[in-house]
């Protein structure tokens, strides 16, 4: 008899949270970021808060991120997301890593670190385009044309 009061209870407790979340208004909407940059050209310097973090993202002996790996990451979240594409599709990063990333890590980070990352990431990833890591240089002048001839 008391096993299943006490189901009935749980029962009951669930089921008015839920209620009561379900009642609740909704949170307002977040404001768009406001950044004072220009759209970025590139990621390199945008995914540079993030570096302590490779040692946990490049070796499996590593157990656990650096505690400032976690600061990084919620800056590039804050200021970069977009550039978080490169870690969460599993783009190649030996231009800042010099060694692959384990995708697995790379996907968990967030939740080991606490950091909420919008889910609409994923979406926006695969529809938008994403910076390069590093831009490409701006071509060469043209050099001036020669006349061949020698000056006196």
């Amino acid at each position: 008899m008391f096993k299943s009061a006490a189901f009935c209870t749980l029962i009951a407790l669930v089921a008015s949270i839920a209620a009561a979340a379900a009642a609740a208004p909704p949170p307002p909407p977040s404001p768009p970021p406001t950044s004072p940059h220009a759209p970025l050209r590139e990621c390199l310097m945008a995914l540079g808060p993030m570096d302590t973090c490779l040692p946990f993202l490049t070796h499996a002996d590593v157990p656990a991120p650096p505690s400032d790996c976690c600061g990084g990451l919620q800056t590039v979240v804050r200021d970069s997301l977009v550039c978080l594409c490169h870690g969460l599709l599993g783009h190649d990063l030996s231009p800042i890593t010099h060694l692959p990333i384990i995708q697995t890590r790379m996907l968990l980070l967030p939740i080991i670190c606490l950091v909420f990352v919008p889910p609409t990431i994923i979406f926006t990833c695969a529809i938008q385009p994403v910076p390069p890591i590093r831009a490409d240089p701006p071509p060469a002048a043209p050099s001036p044309p020669h006349s061949g001839e020698a000056s006196p």
